[in-house]
Protein backbone atom coordinates (compact mmCIF):
# COMPACT_ATOMS: atom_id res chain seq x y z
CA UNK A 1 0.00 0.00 0.00
CA UNK A 2 1.28 3.47 -0.90
CA UNK A 3 1.31 5.83 2.10
CA UNK A 4 -0.97 8.82 1.77
CA UNK A 5 0.78 12.15 1.43
CA UNK A 6 0.74 14.21 4.57
CA UNK A 7 -1.25 17.41 4.47
CA UNK A 8 -0.47 20.20 6.89
CA UNK A 9 -2.78 20.33 9.89
CA UNK A 10 -2.78 23.25 12.29
CA UNK A 11 -1.33 22.03 15.59
CA UNK A 12 -3.84 24.14 17.55
CA UNK A 13 -6.79 22.41 15.90
CA UNK A 14 -6.01 18.72 16.26
CA UNK A 15 -7.81 18.11 19.57
CA UNK A 16 -11.39 17.73 18.41
CA UNK A 17 -14.59 16.88 20.18
CA UNK A 18 -15.18 13.24 19.26
CA UNK A 19 -18.97 13.51 19.16
CA UNK A 20 -18.80 16.52 16.82
CA UNK A 21 -16.24 14.75 14.65
CA UNK A 22 -18.47 11.65 14.49
CA UNK A 23 -21.41 13.81 13.46
CA UNK A 24 -19.22 15.41 10.78
CA UNK A 25 -18.27 12.01 9.37
CA UNK A 26 -21.93 10.95 9.53
CA UNK A 27 -22.94 14.03 7.53
CA UNK A 28 -20.29 13.27 4.89
CA UNK A 29 -21.46 9.65 4.58
CA UNK A 30 -25.08 10.75 4.32
CA UNK A 31 -24.23 13.25 1.59
CA UNK A 32 -22.37 10.56 -0.37
CA UNK A 33 -25.37 8.26 -0.05
CA UNK A 34 -27.59 11.01 -1.42
CA UNK A 35 -25.25 11.58 -4.36
CA UNK A 36 -25.31 7.88 -5.21
CA UNK A 37 -29.13 7.97 -5.02
CA UNK A 38 -29.13 10.81 -7.54
CA UNK A 39 -26.90 8.87 -9.93
CA UNK A 40 -29.04 5.74 -10.04
CA UNK A 41 -31.90 7.01 -12.26
CA UNK A 42 -29.49 8.70 -14.65
CA UNK A 43 -27.37 5.58 -15.08
CA UNK A 44 -30.45 3.38 -15.41
CA UNK A 45 -31.72 5.63 -18.18
CA UNK A 46 -28.36 5.47 -19.96
CA UNK A 47 -28.35 1.68 -19.82
CA UNK A 48 -31.94 1.47 -21.07
CA UNK A 49 -31.33 3.95 -23.89
CA UNK A 50 -28.20 2.20 -25.07
CA UNK A 51 -28.33 0.67 -28.52
CA UNK A 52 -26.44 -2.34 -27.20
CA UNK A 53 -28.50 -5.20 -25.87
CA UNK A 54 -28.97 -4.90 -22.10
CA UNK A 55 -28.19 -7.99 -20.12
CA UNK A 56 -28.94 -8.99 -16.56
CA UNK A 57 -25.33 -8.40 -15.47
CA UNK A 58 -25.66 -4.68 -16.25
CA UNK A 59 -28.78 -4.39 -14.14
CA UNK A 60 -27.08 -6.26 -11.31
CA UNK A 61 -24.17 -3.80 -11.46
CA UNK A 62 -26.62 -0.89 -11.26
CA UNK A 63 -28.18 -2.52 -8.20
CA UNK A 64 -24.74 -2.23 -6.56
CA UNK A 65 -25.29 1.54 -6.42
CA UNK A 66 -28.39 0.99 -4.29
CA UNK A 67 -26.37 -1.33 -2.03
CA UNK A 68 -23.64 1.32 -1.65
CA UNK A 69 -26.18 4.05 -0.94
CA UNK A 70 -27.95 1.99 1.71
CA UNK A 71 -24.68 1.15 3.43
CA UNK A 72 -23.48 4.76 3.40
CA UNK A 73 -26.79 5.89 4.92
CA UNK A 74 -26.69 3.11 7.54
CA UNK A 75 -23.13 4.01 8.54
CA UNK A 76 -24.11 7.68 8.75
CA UNK A 77 -27.03 6.81 11.03
CA UNK A 78 -24.80 4.57 13.18
CA UNK A 79 -22.22 7.33 13.67
CA UNK A 80 -24.89 9.90 14.38
CA UNK A 81 -26.46 7.74 17.09
CA UNK A 82 -23.03 6.83 18.45
CA UNK A 83 -22.13 10.52 18.69
CA UNK A 84 -25.10 10.98 21.03
CA UNK A 85 -23.65 8.32 23.33
CA UNK A 86 -20.19 9.88 23.56
CA UNK A 87 -19.46 12.11 26.54
CA UNK A 88 -19.58 15.76 25.50
CA UNK A 89 -16.10 16.49 26.83
CA UNK A 90 -14.39 13.60 25.04
CA UNK A 91 -11.63 14.92 22.83
CA UNK A 92 -9.35 13.06 20.48
CA UNK A 93 -6.09 14.06 18.81
CA UNK A 94 -6.90 13.54 15.17
CA UNK A 95 -3.70 14.91 13.60
CA UNK A 96 -2.70 11.54 12.06
CA UNK A 97 -6.23 10.75 10.93
CA UNK A 98 -6.69 14.14 9.28
CA UNK A 99 -3.29 13.98 7.61
CA UNK A 100 -4.27 10.63 6.05
CA UNK A 101 -7.11 12.30 4.13
CA UNK A 102 -5.78 13.39 0.75
CA UNK A 103 -8.89 15.43 -0.15
CA UNK A 104 -8.15 18.79 1.44
CA UNK A 105 -11.75 20.03 1.29
CA UNK A 106 -12.95 16.91 3.12
CA UNK A 107 -10.21 17.22 5.72
CA UNK A 108 -11.13 20.85 6.31
CA UNK A 109 -14.86 20.06 6.65
CA UNK A 110 -14.10 17.38 9.23
CA UNK A 111 -11.82 19.77 11.06
CA UNK A 112 -14.59 22.39 11.05
CA UNK A 113 -17.16 19.85 12.28
CA UNK A 114 -15.77 20.27 15.78
CA UNK A 115 -16.84 23.24 17.83
CA UNK A 116 -13.28 23.37 19.17
CA UNK A 117 -11.73 24.02 15.78
CA UNK A 118 -10.95 27.61 14.83
CA UNK A 119 -13.46 28.90 12.33
CA UNK A 120 -12.40 30.05 8.90
CA UNK A 121 -14.37 31.50 6.05
CA UNK A 122 -15.47 28.86 3.50
CA UNK A 123 -13.50 28.73 0.30
CA UNK A 124 -15.53 30.03 -2.65
CA UNK A 125 -13.58 27.93 -5.11
CA UNK A 126 -15.15 24.79 -6.52
CA UNK A 127 -13.52 21.54 -5.46
CA UNK A 128 -11.23 19.86 -7.93
CA UNK A 129 -13.26 17.48 -10.08
CA UNK A 130 -11.78 14.72 -12.15
CA UNK A 131 -13.72 13.42 -15.10
CA UNK A 132 -13.32 9.77 -15.88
Amino acid sequence: MIPAPSIPVRSDATMLNFADLSNGVAAELSELGGLVDELQPMLSALVCESSDPVDLAQYEKLQTLDYISQHLQALAQFLSVLAGEIAAQTEVDCRRALSSITLSDLSERLLQSSTLAPTTEPDDEDPDWELF
